[in-house]
């Protein structure tokens, strides 16, 4: 998995997050509006009103309401949680990746550099092979020069 995929389903487990927690807000609000309802309908059952069975009809109806949403809620919470376990994974397989990847760079690096002190290394074999060669051929003109000489000296003295 490539680093800009990771960080893409990172984005989008992040907007869902954003989602589920606004998600969350708005059912708060709701929860906190049904609650005070709740209460009103309570105090207008303590009140003994005439209509006391329509009133506990309804506060029970806003009670199951009330429960759905926070049965919808929890679901909510749960999922974001997963999200945010999924989202801390990434983010550790990330950070694993970008280890395993300054590793290899080291590991380049080091190797680029032996390669360099060896290459180094040959161009001064080199030289001194160079170095010796030309001695040598020096040694050999000499030694042509010489025998070219000591031919023609013979030459001279057998005539």
């Amino acid at each position: 998995m490539g680093r800009k995929t990771i960080r893409q389903e990172i984005r989008e487990k992040e907007a869902a997050l954003k989602h589920a927690e606004n998600k969350i807000k708005g059912l708060q609000t709701s929860i906190n509006a049904k609650n005070h309802e709740i209460k009103e309908l309570q105090n207008l059952v303590n009140n003994n009103d005439n209509s006391t069975k329509e009133l506990k009809e309804l506060l029970s109806a806003k009670t199951k309401d009330l429960e759905q949403e926070i049965g919808e809620n929890e679901k909510i919470r749960k999922h974001m949680q997963t999200k945010e376990e999924e989202l801390t994974t990434l983010l550790s397989v990330m950070t694993e990746k970008d280890k395993q990847r300054e590793k290899l760079n080291e590991d380049l690096r080091n190797k680029e550099q032996e390669f360099e002190n060896r290459v180094r290394e040959k161009d001064i074999e080199i030289g001194e092979i160079k170095t010796s060669l030309m001695a040598a051929e020096k040694e050999l003109q000499t030694i042509k020069s010489r025998s070219f000489w000591q031919r023609l000296k013979f030459c001279f003295q057998n005539y």
